[in-house]
C-alpha cells in the first residue's frame, strides 16, 4: 500500500510541476496564477501547497527539475572530459569540452522551448526571482568548471582572463540568445524556415564555432 500512495504523490508532483513549467513559461513568475496552475494539472491548491509550500517554491522545484535534467546531459556528454588528464592544457580537449557544453545546451533548448521561455521571461526581469531560490542549486560543478577556465588562461588557451564563471555562463547565454531570437530572424530573412531541423543544425554548427574561437585561442 505505502509504494502506492509514493506512485501516486509522484504522478501528482509530476503533473503539478508539468501544468506550473507551462504556466511559468506563458507568463513569467509574477503572471503565472496558482489557480491556473491547479485547473489544469488537475489537482486542487491544497495538494499544490501541501508538496510545494508556496508559488516561489513550485517555481524552484520546476527549476530544479530542469538543473537535474540537464545535470543528467552534461554527465553523459562531456563529464568524462573533465576527467581527462592535463584538460586545461591540451588545446584540442579543451576545445572538445566547451563544443560538447555549447552543442549540449542548445540542443537541450530546442527540445525544452519551456524551459527557453523561462529564462527570457528572468533575464526581462533581471533575475529578480531567480535570486531568491540560488542557494538551493548545487555549485560543485559549477566550481569545477571554474577551475578548468582559470587553469586553461594561465596555460594560454583562453583569450581573455575575464571572470571565468561569467565565460562559462556565455557559452549558454550565447545559445539562449541565438534560439530566442529565432522569430526576430524570421523577419530578415523570411524566405528561409530557420526553425526546421536543417537551419538548426546548421546554426547550432554556427553557434558553437563562434563560441569556441570566440573564447580560445587559435594560434
Amino acid at each position: 500500500m505505502p509504494r502506492a500512495i509514493d506512485k501516486k504523490k509522484q504522478t501528482s508532483r509530476e503533473a503539478i510541476l508539468s501544468a506550473a513549467e507551462a504556466a511559468f513559461a506563458e507568463r513569467g513568475f509574477s503572471g503565472a496564477r496558482v489557480d491556473d496552475i491547479a485547473e489544469s494539472s488537475g489537482f486542487n491548491k491544497t495538494l499544490i501547497f501541501r508538496h510545494f509550500g508556496d508559488k516561489l517554491g513550485l517555481y524552484s522545484e520546476v527549476l530544479k527539475r530542469v538543473d537535474e535534467a540537464i545535470g543528467s546531459l552534461q554527465g553523459r556528454n562531456f563529464a568524462p572530459l573533465l576527467q581527462t588528464e592535463n584538460l586545461a592544457s591540451n588545446p584540442r580537449k579543451f576545445r572538445l569540452l566547451l563544443k560538447a557544453i555549447a552543442e549540449t545546451t542548445f540542443d537541450y533548448m530546442v527540445e525544452h522551448p519551456r524551459t527557453l521561455k523561462i529564462l527570457n521571461w528572468e533575464a526581462a526581469e533581471g533575475w529578480r526571482t531567480f535570486a531568491r531560490i540560488v542557494t538551493q542549486f548545487p555549485t560543485d560543478e559549477l566550481k569545477r568548471m571554474e577551475d578548468v577556465f582559470r587553469h586553461a588562461w594561465r596555460a594560454g588557451l583562453l583569450r581573455s582572463d575575464f571572470h571565468p564563471l561569467i565565460q562559462i555562463s556565455l557559452v549558454s547565454k550565447i545559445c539562449l540568445s541565438y534560439l530566442a531570437s529565432v522569430p526576430l530572424y524570421h523577419l530578415l530573412v523570411s524566405e528561409e524556415d530557420l526553425g526546421d531541423e536543417k537551419s538548426l543544425t546548421h546554426a547550432k554548427r554556427f553557434v558553437v564555432d563562434a563560441i569556441v574561437h570566440g573564447l580560445v585561442r587559435q594560434d
